[in-house]
């Protein structure tokens, strides 16, 4: 399946449909709306936010992520070591970005989001995996941490539903492309702040 273009299918189709629901909900607004969002990306991953909006649902929003993938250079005989010997291993990505915002109000309690901006991508890859005898506490391997950073384009469509004049929980669909690495995932947030209008 192609989720470069499930993606943006449905970032353009959730623009086409809610861009004549704007109405008059902007009016309600408080004079900048602003928000701090935490919560979990899938898969298995952490979201920090900062944002704000104005009246007529133009803002910004930074934005760090971590998330793990399984590592794709882990041999096929590789074991943790340990009591609880794992056979995962895990290669760790951090993204950073700056996303314009648009938001579209389509009625008192939920808005409609849409963002792209520049991130950078920060990737720790374990490679180089040689074998390790060193005993039962230890991992059948050692490997070389390899870091790397590079820069992409980061999308996100989120559905907010306010809670109370300082709480609401995102529902967002989010996708990091880079050089090095590409994101696809979802995120359930919890936002604080001045966001209800």
């Amino acid at each position: 399946m192609n989720y470069k273009f499930v993606f943006l299918s449905v970032l353009l189709s959730m623009l086409c449909t809610l861009v004549q629901a704007q109405s008059n909900q902007a009016s309600k607004l408080p004079a900048r709306p602003f928000y701090v969002g935490l919560g979990l990306s899938y898969p298995f991953g952490g979201v920090a936010e900062l944002g704000t909006y104005d009246k007529k649902g133009w803002g910004a929003s930074f934005s760090l992520m971590s998330t793990v993938k399984s590592s794709k250079n882990k041999p096929a005989d590789y074991e943790g070591g340990g009591l609880y010997s794992s056979k995962s291993l895990e290669d760790n990505f951090l993204f950073g970005s700056v996303r314009l915002q648009k938001v579209f109000y389509i009625g008192p309690k939920t808005h409609v989001g849409i963002e792209a901006g520049p991130c950078v991508i920060i990737s720790r890859i374990k490679d180089n995996f040689r074998p390790n005898h060193g005993g039962w506490f230890t991992a059948s391997h050692t490997y070389d941490v390899i870091t790397t950073r590079s820069l992409g384009l980061s999308m996100k469509g989120r559905v907010g539903i306010v809670r109370s004049k300082s709480l609401g929980i995102d529902l967002g669909i989010i996708s990091n492309i880079g050089s090095t690495v590409n994101y696809f995932g979802g995120e359930l947030a919890f936002s604080f702040g001045k966001i209800r209008y």
